[in-house]
């Protein structure tokens, strides 16, 4: 029907102008073109504030329903993405713990290696060995 009425009413100013044009060229009407176009451009100037006022403009209505529409949706991808974003956060603070408890317990068993290597060490001494050996046994030889 928009399409419709658009179509009607193009085609009744072509019939409009061609009437205009026969006319002019019959000689019916002796007019200069250019006061004619500002009769229409004055003409148009208080239809198109009339049209506005009354009227609804379709292309606005669109253009700022299409906008409210973006930016909820812009709001609710932020919020979907904002909630991963902390989610993957969070996930990084326990892997941080975890990896600061795993090292603690690295340097706790180094720390007991180190120790029982000594210890080991201490115990497997040579000289320390021979000389307890002999001790020990010394009467006997």
């Amino acid at each position: 029907m928009k399409n419709s009425k658009w179509f009607i009413i193009g085609f009744i100013i072509i019939l409009l102008l061609v009437v205009l044009g026969y006319a002019y060229y019959k000689g019916w009407i002796h007019t200069d073109w250019h006061w004619l176009t500002v009769i229409l451009a004055a003409l148009a100037g208080p239809f198109y504030f009339i049209s506005n006022i009354f009227g609804k403009n379709r292309k606005l209505e669109n253009i700022i329903k299409n906008s409210t529409t973006r930016k909820h949706n812009e709001l609710e991808h932020r919020m979907v993405y904002d909630n991963v974003i902390k989610q993957k956060e969070q996930r990084i603070q326990q892997l941080e713990a975890e990896v600061n408890q795993l090292q603690t317990k690295i340097d706790s068993l180094d720390l007991q290696y180190k120790t029982i290597e000594q210890k080991y060490n201490n115990e497997t001494d040579v000289t320390t060995l021979q000389n307890q050996f002999l001790d020990a046994y010394e009467d006997e030889m």
